[in-house]
């Protein structure tokens, strides 16, 4: 299996919603890069910069997290009309970034956020399968991506129980009751 770390996973994410060969859909919404062109046409005082919407760095892990922080998606929930998916997209990739990066939660925040990450790209799969007009080779992540964040997020569970030395039980088994403490 090839799978990459969370940095390459997260830009190939980003990448893919910002690339114009694919059409992303969360639920019945696309995740269109356009909605930031909107938003920042609109606003000078921006959690992002302007530089960060082209893909000239395809490597610039920063933008990513300026791009999908929870500041972004308030501003685009406020200003931007029909973004739920992009919101939804941009709420899977900061999760899973947090996931990895923030180091003021305990490991079992980090292991809960992560696996909300990839619950919530499985509903939005899922829905799409369920849909008969759309493709999952055409209006979702590569499998690549998938696979790189579903392996990276098992190899944090790893970590988490190694280092902890416990049993699988100190994991809560309510992931979505608690997942809108994370986004």
């Amino acid at each position: 299996i090839f799978f990459q770390d969370y940095v390459h996973t997260s830009l190939k994410f980003k990448n893919q919603l910002f690339a114009s060969k694919r059409t992303v859909f969360f639920g019945d919404f696309v995740a269109s890069s356009t909605y930031f062109v909107e938003l920042s046409e609109q606003h000078e005082n921006l959690p992002f910069r302007k530089s960060d919407l082209r893909l000239d760095d395809r490597q610039d892990f920063s933008a990513v997290r300026r791009l999908c922080c929870s500041a972004t998606r308030e501003l685009l929930e406020r200003q931007v009309a029909l973004c739920d998916g992009l919101i939804a997209a941009l709420a899977s990739i900061d999760a899973f970034t947090r996931a990895f990066c923030d180091t003021s939660m305990s490991m079992l925040q980090r292991v809960e956020l992560a696996f909300f990450s990839v619950i919530l790209d499985r509903l939005g799969k899922h829905h799409i399968i369920q849909t008969q007009n759309l493709t999952i080779g055409s209006h979702w992540f590569s499998r690549n991506a998938e696979t790189s964040k579903e392996v990276a997020v098992h190899g944090l569970l790893f970590a988490a129980l190694y280092g902890s030395r416990r049993s699988l039980s100190f994991v809560q088994p309510n992931l979505l009751r608690d997942a809108k403490l994370y986004i």
